[in-house]
């Protein structure tokens, strides 16, 4: 029955598209005349055909090696081939291989179109983000710029004198997973801002939802910042109905919601719009009361232990995942992974910093047991992110460090 079913599928979605465009409909007769193959147990099969009939083991075997071969065609699937169409198709780094490229990418030219033959099956999630050596440069351009408008105009065209020269400046870049503004000496404390978002990579919107808010969390939770409102950006596939919306909406918000409730961070407002694929961002706002505890990227101490507070390598399941290369029970440990909040771990980190540092003085004057640097590991890796620490202790003319990591002391998720 279920060889017949998957034979009827094509058909019925022939049909499915010819009754809504009001066109005839192709009638599909199904075979009359078929094997059947049925097993017994104990490696013991019946064959029948019309009203002929054979049993046996090497039945079995022969039942068996079809099974094998049918469901290895879902299970190990080929790499990207070449289309029969040249104009939708590029020389890959391999000569004797060509990959498809979807029509959308062919009118952004060689570069865009080389970039994407590079690395055909691009990443979601905290992955797909910019490279940190691009979106550096980029900064950097982007604050160059402004340092030549500041140091020439002001806001109303006027040329600048010393005193609005200063005062409206640009402030230097601060590679930090967060923005830090003071707030007014009568109040005192400071504002922590951060925001983040990326597209789903996997079906369900409410699991989605709650990685995402984990994901937005990560960075006030690295500073050592307490979250206190969210708003929310929210990107809906294109549906036929609007219940379909809604529904998708609800369960997406939902699961995000349980996560920002338990971190005491208010969802207080947002903005949604429709698109090609299912995305969630959030930019949140977190406030500490005495900001020089404040975790930083820079500020590492030779002799300082390394100390990751979840197991690491989503990035490579999913990329598995994707490839249908990739236990589902992998997949499930990867996904409580990355709905397990860094709160409790920031707490704790706090906590440490209050008892080592006292209130008033600043973490980076702190020994004994304090914590010197901290950041969060997503996109870019551990490698990466560790990268990004070291290189913040240069920039800030802090002491040139580096590190070693022992692979075996690492926690990996299978």
């Amino acid at each position: 029955a279920g060889v017949f079913a998957v034979r009827a599928g094509p058909y019925i979605k022939e049909n499915l598209i010819a009754y809504l465009l009001k066109k005839p409909l192709t009638t599909h007769n199904p075979q009359t005349d078929f094997l059947g193959l049925i097993s017994t147990g104990d490696k013991y099969a019946v064959a029948s055909r019309g009203c002929h009939a054979l049993e046996g083991q090497f039945l079995w075997t022969l039942k068996d090696q079809i099974d094998r071969t049918w469901m290895d065609g879902y299970q190990n699937l080929p790499d990207m081939e070449a289309d029969d169409d040249d104009d939708d198709e590029i020389e890959s780094s391999s000569p004797e291989s060509k990959q498809f490229l979807p029509p959308s990418l062919t009118s952004r030219g060689p570069d865009a179109m080389a970039a994407f033959a590079a690395a055909p099956m691009r990443c979601g999630g905290c992955g797909a983000k910019v490279g940190a050596r691009t979106l550096s440069r980029v900064l950097d351009a982007v604050h160059r710029r402004r340092m030549v408008r500041a140091r020439d105009t002001r806001g109303d065209g006027d040329v600048a004198d010393d005193e609005n020269r200063a005062r409206f400046a640009p402030k230097e870049i601060d590679h930090e997973d967060a923005a830090v503004v003071m707030l007014p000496e009568r109040g005192g404390g400071a504002m922590v801002y951060t925001i983040d978002f990326f597209r789903s990579f996997i079906s369900d919107p409410f699991v989605f939802g709650k990685i995402a808010a984990v994901h937005a969390l990560s960075d006030c939770h690295a500073m050592g910042a307490n979250a206190q409102t969210a708003l929310a950006l929210a990107i809906v596939p294109f549906a036929a109905f609007e219940a379909m919306t809604e529904s998708t909406l609800i369960d997406m918000l939902s699961g995000a919601s349980d996560i920002l409730d338990e971190d005491n961070c208010e969802l207080s407002g947002g903005h949604t719009c429709e698109g090609a694929e299912l995305a969630l961002g959030f930019s949140i706002n977190g406030y500490i009361e005495n900001p020089s505890l404040l975790f930083k990227k820079r500020g590492g101490k030779v002799g300082d232990k390394i100390v990751l507070t979840k197991a690491i390598g989503t990035g490579a399941v999913f990329a598995a995942d994707m490839r249908a290369k990739c236990n589902g029970e992998f997949v499930e440990e990867a996904i409580e992974n990355m709905v397990t909040s860094n709160g409790l771990a920031s707490k704790v980190a706090m906590q440490i910093q209050h008892e080592r540092l006292g209130t008033t003085s600043g973490a980076q004057d702190g020994g004994n047991g304090a914590i010197h640097a901290c950041t969060d590991v997503t996109g870019f890796g551990l490698a990466g992110h560790l990268l990004e620490m070291l290189a913040a202790n240069d920039i800030e003319s802090e002491d040139s460090i580096g590190a070693n990591i022992n692979l075996s002391a690492v926690p990996f998720l299978r």
